[in-house]
């Protein structure tokens, strides 16, 4: 009996974590949308993001520190190590889906580089907003209050609903699910077992590269491979 103040205590205070990450996203949305702010600082949602995540761990006398988001060389190294891991994983998927489905590996001989880079760079604050909000504070007060198994299942729901899977047929829907839920899950493993968050931004940061910018349906001026034709219900991990 002793514990139920307790628990309570924690569930109001992940109600309140994704109550405020909820509004820093939405009040994000009210920021203008300038061709500066548009090309050259798309961060303002991950800022708030963060700022919200800080504001709950300090309400608790803790840190940032919690999610392993210090800039020291192993967690900026985690950060890069998954972004190469995550295109390389996603290329190893795309070959396998592409000799699946006898499609045919085309290389793009003409390739624009520099918007190869822009796209490194606005993809990167999308895919740290969606970590924050996933494996963020309220993932971490969830690990605390049940199991880190518990915390996956229950935050898995989450991030799947954060997607657009309900276009289709049945099984393209329950296969778009289950892949997004095998990429939470890894994501979230990243993140347990190296004790910094950065290590996930990173791996989503290189899938959403991989599979919108660098291995396409249909060439693209960034695209490295490029295949047409693909068969309805193959989906990365927006």
């Amino acid at each position: 009996m002793k514990k139920i103040p307790s628990t309570y205590r924690s569930l109001l205070q992940i109600l309140a974590g994704a109550i405020l990450i909820f509004l820093a996203v939405v009040l994000a949305g009210f920021f203008p949308r300038t061709p500066f702010f548009t090309r050259y600082f798309p961060f303002i949602g991950t800022l708030l993001v963060v700022a919200a995540n800080w504001f709950m761990f300090r309400s608790e006398g803790k840190h940032l520190s919690q999610l392993g988001l210090g800039f020291s060389r192993y967690t900026v190294g985690f950060l890069f190590f998954g972004l190469v891991l995550g295109i390389l994983a996603f290329a190893g998927g795309y070959y396998l889906k592409t000799w699946v489905s006898g499609e045919i590996w085309t290389m793009n001989g003409k390739i624009d580089y520099q918007q190869i880079a822009w796209q490194v760079y606005w993809i990167l604050p999308t895919a740290a907003v969606q970590q924050l909000m996933i494996r963020g504070y309220c993932f971490t007060k969830l690990v605390q209050l049940t199991t880190p198994f518990w915390a996956i299942i229950i935050s898995g729901l989450v991030f799947i609903g954060m997607h657009d899977f309900w276009n289709g047929a049945a099984i393209q829907i329950l296969t778009y699910a289950t892949t997004l839920f095998i990429g939470h899950y890894l994501f979230s493993e990243a993140f347990l077992r190296t004790g910094t968050l950065l290590f996930s931004i990173g791996l989503h940061w290189g899938n959403n590269l991989a599979n919108s910018v660098l291995f396409t349906e249909g060439r693209k001026a960034t695209s490295l491979f490029y295949t047409t034709n693909a068969p309805v219900g193959f989906m990365g991990l927006p």
